[in-house]
Formats: C-alpha cells, sequence, structure tokens
C-alpha cells in the first residue's frame, strides 16, 4: 500500500509539475540560443574592432611618414636658401669688387 502511494504521489507531482518543467525547459534552450548569438556578435564585434585597430596603426604610421618627410623637405628648403644667400652675398661683394677696380 506504501508503495502504491508513493507512485500515486510521484504521478500527481509529475503531472502537476509537468507544464511549469516543459515550459523552464523551453526558456532555458532560448537562452542557449540567445547567448550563442551574443558570443557570435561579440566574436564579429572584437573581429571588426581589432581591424579597425590595424587600420588605424597603419594610417599613424602613414602620418608619421608623412611628418618626417614634411621635416625634412623643410630642413632642405632651409639649406637651399642659406646656400642661395651665401651665392647672393658672394656675387654682391664680387660686384663692389669690380666696382671698386673700375674706380
Amino acid at each position: 500500500m506504501l508503495r502504491l502511494l508513493v507512485a500515486l504521489k510521484r504521478r500527481l507531482q509529475h503531472a502537476a509539475l509537468a507544464p511549469v518543467l516543459e515550459q523552464n525547459e523551453i526558456l532555458v534552450q532560448r537562452q542557449e540560443e540567445a547567448m550563442q548569438v551574443n558570443s557570435n556578435t561579440l566574436e564579429q564585434f572584437a573581429s571588426a574592432l581589432k581591424y579597425c585597430a590595424e587600420q588605424l596603426d597603419k594610417h599613424t604610421e602613414a602620418i608619421k611618414s608623412m611628418a618626417e618627410a614634411a621635416q625634412e623637405l623643410q630642413d632642405t628648403v632651409r639649406e637651399m636658401n642659406r646656400v642661395l644667400s651665401l651665392d647672393e652675398i658672394g656675387r654682391v661683394q664680387n660686384r663692389r669688387i669690380e666696382v671698386g677696380t673700375k674706380l
């Protein structure tokens, strides 16, 4: 008789809890699917972020190279202006000597 009561109790519990357990299983499955979608999305985002960082690094290097080239060009122009100025001073001095000798 005790076995019969225990078996009846289990059947009643199962019958009463079956809809709740079924809904719970559905919710757990949906949560697992949502977690997988979120995981995939985060992986894609991380990949895109890595790509952006690589591109930014390349652009930064290009800008640094351009800045160095601009500085070198500016230094070259200064040197050329200095040399041309010395050349002009030499010409002026030569003209003075020529003018002085004619007098």
